[in-house]
């Protein structure tokens, strides 16, 4: 690879660029999981709605129509409401297709902004950062009555383009596990949520960069000193994370490997990391609270199973049964895992593909800076507190499945924002002789699963 002078961050950028812009146009409109909710919430943001409203309705419940029940949602233009319906009787079942006339049919739908409809979808607890910078665009195509589809395609447009921005400097900086960040960040499953109207383009884009510029502040000797610059830019990363899922917070805590010798004392480092925490600490609390507000008194939103946090051995049993339970479920979501959740990978090249990742966390030129026992321990323990974390918020905002005893939510593709840091920390690089071959091997490999991705798409929406 190296005789070639291809830089990975530019490889990496090409093959983005190619599959996942042949992603955003063989899926179809609406159907990447919650695409409708997160164009019903972005164009809520772009008409000023901060607050979503609730609606008290009566005859709901089938059980007690007498009953009065508040839902929560928004009054949006009708062409958005239909064109997001158009086919929605695909979702979720897969001998259901669609054909290329439906979408031109759902792309040509008006917005028919002066016909409002109140459409019932849960109250967000995102801000418009977390939709960066597609909120921005869609607002702009709102001015001039765009049709919905237009939208979501120019959304995911944009989602694709952040991604492959935030993730290409990422690979750029590190210091360390660059083939590891190269093969996650190509995964089938990011790639295609990556080209998808959602908040895990960014979510993934600023986690892998967070990640990517701590380890190099922590590794690269070039960096003698810590300054106002590198905290600005930590912090920036930082709170825009924590914007988008507080759940992925603990990798902040890599700040705290960062050594003295790079400060001026260790009080700088110490009261820095503090700020970093409590600004951060401040932001989440904040959004929690305005989402409990905001959903106060919505019969939708049961926060019966809460009290699991509150209960830490009943906690861990779900947590332990649920990974026993979901674990083929996690890795297929991890790898490759489309349309809302119904399109799975072969699991030959699910498998295949993390082979692939610890291969290239095994080869030696890439892993030339030696990480110590104990700095291994601490991105497991990072790994390990996010993980618990988001097992943690699923418990409050969903219930427990009374027949398997697991928790509902959770699904792969959260795991992949840690991904670089857990593979790196499990990385053992001993292949040096031939590891061009190794590298073209992998890259070939990875061309080919996300062909046969391509293929499993095509498949389950039109053949």
């Amino acid at each position: 690879m190296e005789k070639y002078k291809i830089k990975i961050e530019n490889l990496f950028l090409i093959l983005c660029l190619l599959w996942g812009f042949l992603f955003i146009v063989i899926n179809p409109p609406f159907q990447a999981s919650d695409e409708d909710s997160h164009l019903y919430k972005i164009y809520g943001f772009t008409q000023g709605s901060w607050t979503f409203k609730k609606l008290s309705l009566n005859g709901i419940d089938s059980q007690n129509p007498t009953k009065k029940i508040t839902i929560s949602g928004q009054y949006l233009p009708a062409g958005l409401v239909k064109s997001s319906r158009l086919n929605k009787r695909i979702i979720t079942h897969p001998e259901q297709k669609t054909s290329i006339k439906e979408s031109f049919d759902i792309i040509s739908t008006p917005l028919f902004k002066e016909y409002p409809v109140f459409i019932s979808y849960s109250v967000p607890s995102y801000t418009p950062v977390a939709y960066v910078p597609a909120v921005f665009i869609i607002w702009l195509l709102s001015l001039i009555n765009s049709p919905p589809a237009i939208m979501l395609y120019v959304g995911r447009l944009c989602c694709l383009l952040t991604y492959i921005l935030l993730t290409f400097f990422a690979i750029k900086i590190t210091p360390k596990g660059k083939w590891i960040l190269f093969s996650v960040a190509l995964l089938p499953m990011m790639i295609y949520r990556a080209g998808a109207l959602s908040i895990d383009a960014l979510t993934c884009g600023c986690a892998f960069l967070l990640t990517a510029y701590a380890l190099n502040l922590i590794y690269n000797d070039d960096i003698a000193q810590i300054s106002k610059k590198h905290n600005l830019i930590f912090m920036l990363l930082s709170t825009i994370l924590v914007f988008c899922k507080f759940t992925y917070l603990p990798l902040i805590l890599l700040y705290f490997l960062i050594p003295d010798k790079k400060f001026k004392n260790k009080k700088q480092k110490i009261y820095t990391s503090l700020v970093f925490l409590f600004t951060t600490f401040a932001i989440t609390f904040l959004q929690v609270l305005i989402t409990a507000i905001t959903s106060a008194g919505l019969s939708a939103n049961s926060m019966a199973s809460g009290y699991l946090v509150l209960h830490p051995i009943s906690f861990f049993k779900i947590i332990l049964n649920t990974l026993y339970t979901n674990a083929n479920e996690y890795i297929t979501g991890f790898v490759g895992l489309f349309g809302w959740s119904d399109t799975y990978l072969p699991k030959i090249f699910v498998f295949c593909y993390i082979f692939l990742i610890c291969m290239f966390s095994c080869i030696k030129s890439d892993n030339k800076i030696s990480i110590n026992k104990n700095e291994r321990i601490f991105f497991l323990t990072i790994c390990l507190v996010s993980f618990i974390a988001m097992y943690a918020v699923f418990s409050i905002i969903f219930q427990v499945d009374t027949k398997t005893g697991t928790l509902i939510g959770l699904q792969g593709r959260y795991l992949i924002p840690l991904a670089p840091l857990f593979f790196l920390a499990l990385s053992n690089p001993f292949i040096e002789k031939h590891e061009t071959l190794y590298k073209f091997t992998g890259i070939f490999l990875i061309n080919l699963i996300l062909a046969i991705s391509t293929f499993t798409i095509i498949t389950r929406f039109y053949i």
